[in-house]
């Protein structure tokens, strides 16, 4: 019942053409099988999706690199003016559609939430602060447009679908030859955002798609394990060693840093539960010249 709704809900190209959601999946000739997977970002101004889309341009720099018969659309739920210009942001060089009314993310049972998730996902490589700006200069250069407030709805997640389709000609020999088809669409994948930077990381899309490509993830050299980006973008890892270095002091003794941070990367090393001195505590006790 979901997918018989939402094959007949419009989507809008960067021409302002409309069409029906199905155009983009049903196959057009008898006998052939399609498989297109749609990708549903959020409203086209967001710097979490247009960073997952630099992503999977670079693990996917063209749609000749995708296995035959199987294609990748994306749709955004804001004014299809933004196309053009979201298409030159992302470098994306795959068909993107629009659904302003979202009534397509709605049937397929995407939600709405402005939470950004606990974990730093691997596809995203800027600070929250810099996608921010971003967005903002992006919205400013639209103001001669007209469609810089109409980039789509902030609360709208999205997701990644797989929808496969086959059409079987059926000849009806007491009427006219070819007088009408059977189509078997279904949903081989999904996956549904839970907070707005939550799409499926590089590596997942390139495993379901029969890709062997090298996610961004994979493209940083690691230390002791750890990606160097993840390393550096850890969230308050630097104000953490600061502040137990800061406390150790305070009660007489000095620490190790290169060894304090291996402890509170571990997780072994309190700020505000036990003393410094107590058993937690990894790093040179030595008391201070």
């Amino acid at each position: 019942m979901m997918l018989e709704e939402a094959a007949l809900l419009p989507v809008i190209d960067a021409h302002g053409v409309e069409m029906p959601f199905r155009n983009v999946y049903m196959p057009s000739n008898a006998l052939e099988k399609k498989r297109v997977m749609v990708i549903f970002v959020r409203h086209f101004f967001c710097g979490n999706c247009q960073e997952y889309l630099r992503s999977l341009t670079s693990a996917i720099p063209s749609p000749s690199t995708i296995p035959d018969g199987t294609e990748l659309v994306i749709i955004g739920c804001g004014s299809p003016s933004l196309i053009t210009m979201y298409k030159e942001e992302t470098s994306c060089p795959f068909p993107v559609y629009a659904d302003p009314t979202k009534r397509l993310y709605r049937a397929l049972g995407m939600g709405r939430t402005l939470n950004l998730g606990r974990n730093d996902p691997e596809y995203i490589h800027r600070s929250l602060l810099t996608g921010m700006f971003q967005s903002v200069v992006q919205g400013v250069k639209r103001l001669g447009e007209g469609d810089a407030f109409r980039g789509g709805d902030m609360r709208q997640i999205g997701g990644e679908f797989i929808f496969e389709a086959s059409r079987d000609w059926k000849f009806d020999y007491g009427k006219q030859e070819g007088a009408g088809s059977d189509v078997d669409v279904k949903v081989t994948w999904c996956h549904r955002m839970r907070n707005t930077r939550d799409h499926a990381e590089i590596r997942v899309i390139c495993r379901v798609l029969g890709l062997e490509c090298d996610s961004d993830s994979e493209k940083h050299k690691s230390i002791n394990g750890e990606a160097k980006w993840r390393r550096r973008r850890q969230p308050g890892r630097r104000w953490t060693v600061n502040l137990a270095h800061a406390m150790a002091v305070a009660n007489g003794h000095r620490h190790s840093w290169s060894k304090l941070s291996k402890s509170i990367d571990a997780g072994k090393t309190g700020i505000f539960g036990k003393s410094s001195r107590g058993s937690d505590c990894t790093c040179d006790h030595s008391s201070s010249a």
